[in-house]
């Protein structure tokens, strides 16, 4: 093999080795800043539950906060909910999830801090007999 073939396969070795370098501090770079992330939403939920349920409005009433990964999740029951409110709640989610982006994404350290790192904020409903009606989830895409 020639000198001048050697020193090419030389480096690009090197070169290959210089990128699977940046790809795995970038991916430890990502884990840490999703275990970071996590953190933050756990501190908040576990501040938030321990004021125990509370009436956010005369008809909602925030139960708990739980986070499974990057999803923050507010669980809401409507007190004084008709039985069949899950109909109506599905003709008003586009309005609210409208609503809930434009307070979220208004909020530079939400959107940047969280949404942009990918937590998803899920605001969850169930009426007064404890039956699930729906939910409405807002991410980054949601701020654009």
């Amino acid at each position: 093999m020639s000198a001048s073939r050697t020193l090419t396969v030389a480096a690009s070795l090197c070169a290959i080795g210089l990128v699977a370098t940046l790809v795995v501090l970038w991916w430890k770079h990502q884990q840490s800043l999703h275990d970071q992330v996590h953190q933050k939403l756990l501190a908040m939920a576990s501040q938030s539950n321990g004021n125990g349920p509370r009436m956010v409005d005369s008809n909602t009433r925030l139960d708990n906060i739980d986070v499974t990964g990057l999803r923050l999740r507010y669980n809401y029951t409507l007190v004084h909910s008709a039985e069949d409110i899950d109909s109506n709640f599905s003709d008003t989610k586009k309005r609210l999830k409208f609503v809930f982006a434009e307070k979220l994404c208004a909020i530079v350290s939400w959107k940047n801090d969280l949404l942009y790192n990918g937590v998803i904020v899920e605001y969850a409903y169930k009426n007064k007999s404890d039956r699930f009606i729906g939910s409405i989830s807002i991410s980054h895409e949601d701020c654009d």
